[in-house]
C-alpha cells in the first residue's frame, strides 16, 4: 500500500514523508529510489527531457513493485510527480506515458506553503537551485500548472505547511490516514 506524499520543492516534503514513515511503522521512499539513482548528467537535469520522464517513472514502478497489501510505504514523490515534473515535454510518447495505468497511491498527501515560505525554505538549502526549481520561481504560470498537477490525483488531502513544525505535520497527516484508511496498520506490535 503506497501513501504518496506531493508538492512542490520546499515544501517539506521528505522531511514529513521520514516522520509519517516512521509514525506508521512504513517503508520510506523517495523518488527515485535508491537503488535506481544515477549519476547526474545534463540529459537528467533536463525537465524537458523523455529519457528523463522515462526515468522517473521508472522509479514509480520500483517503488510499486516494494508496496504489498500488508506493507505501507510512504513515498517522497510518486506518480503526480512523475507526470508534473515533466509537464515540458512534448510528442506522442509523452502522451503515451501520461496515459499508462499506472498503480495509484492509496492516499495522496499534497504539501503547500505559501510562496514566502516555500522560496525561503529552498534558499537554506545548501545546494543552488536546479534547472526546474529555478523555472518555479520564475514563472507563476508554470508553478501554477505543476501544483495543479501535483494535487489532481484521488484521494488527495491538502496540508498546508506554512508555519507549522514537521511534527506537526505528520501528525495531521496521520489524523487523515486513520480517518480514510481505518488505520489500515497492525499496531499489536507497537506496543
Amino acid at each position: 500500500m503506497i501513501i504518496a506524499v506531493e508538492g512542490l520543492d520546499g515544501v517539506g516534503k521528505t522531511t514529513v514523508s521520514r516522520l509519517l514513515a516512521g509514525r506508521l511503522d512504513a517503508t520510506y521512499l523517495g523518488l527515485p529510489p535508491p537503488e535506481l539513482l544515477l549519476r547526474t548528467t545534463a540529459l537528467f537535469r533536463r525537465h524537458d527531457s523523455l529519457a528523463r520522464y522515462l526515468y522517473y517513472l521508472s522509479g514509480v514502478a520500483a517503488t510499486a513493485a516494494v508496496a504489498r497489501p500488508n506493507l505501507v510505504v510512504v513515498a517522497d514523490r510518486y506518480v503526480a510527480s512523475a507526470h508534473a515534473l515533466h509537464l515540458h515535454v512534448t510528442g506522442e510518447a509523452a502522451e503515451i506515458l501520461r496515459n499508462l495505468p499506472l498503480p495509484a497511491p492509496a492516499l495522496t498527501f499534497y504539501l503547500t506553503a505559501d510562496e514566502q515560505s516555500r522560496r525561503a525554505r529552498l534558499s537554506r538549502r545548501a545546494t543552488p537551485l536546479d534547472p526546474f526549481e529555478q523555472a518555479l520561481n520564475d514563472s507563476d504560470m508554470f508553478r501554477d500548472a505543476v501544483a495543479q498537477r501535483l494535487q489532481a490525483g484521488p484521494r488527495t488531502h491538502v496540508i498546508d505547511t506554512t508555519g507549522r513544525t514537521a511534527e506537526d505535520v505528520a501528525d495531521a497527516a496521520v489524523k487523515i490516514w486513520d480517518r480514510a484508511v481505518g488505520g489500515g496498520r497492525d499496531t499489536s506490535s507497537a506496543q
